[in-house]
């Protein structure tokens, strides 16, 4: 993987074929569903769960793609967008998300990453943290990079 590989797709229209293999040089334990877990949203045409990465320290990443239904404008709508992957990031088997959103219709596609973590902090406080839409002193942003 080089400059021009990474330059290359990231210039590129949406292609989940060659984002999976970009994942797949990045995370050594990758693995894609052999069928789509589907997810019904009114922001969303079709798409779902098609995929976890599993990380070193035992944690999973979902991964989503979504094509966005034809009104849904892919560069404004930042917090719906995230929220409909959010919600399935439960700490327990999936601990943050890596979303896609796309639209045959639209030249900019949307990568969003999202996390949450829940501990117990040095007064056994009860301390949850999440990524949020917007940020905060106490809730770091998702990461969320259009591309054109």
């Amino acid at each position: 993987m080089n400059q021009a590989y990474l330059k290359n797709i990231l210039s590129a229209k949406f292609d989940f074929n060659v984002w999976q293999d970009l994942l797949e040089k990045i995370f050594p334990k990758v693995e894609i569903f052999t069928s789509v877990a589907k997810i019904t949203d009114s922001h969303v045409k079709d798409g779902g769960h098609v995929g976890n990465i599993r990380l070193d320290d035992g944690r999973s990443l979902a991964i989503f793609h979504f094509e966005v239904a034809d009104n849904v404008q892919i560069s404004r709508n930042r917090k719906s967008l995230r929220d409909i992957a959010a919600k399935y990031v439960d700490q327990g088997l999936i601990h943050g998300a890596l979303v896609f959103y796309y639209s045959q219709n639209q030249d900019d596609y949307r990568l969003t990453f999202i996390a949450k973590q829940t501990y117990f902090n040095e007064s056994g406080e009860l301390v949850k943290k999440e990524t949020t839409s917007s940020p905060s002193s106490s809730s770091p942003a998702s990461i969320t990079i259009v591309f054109s």
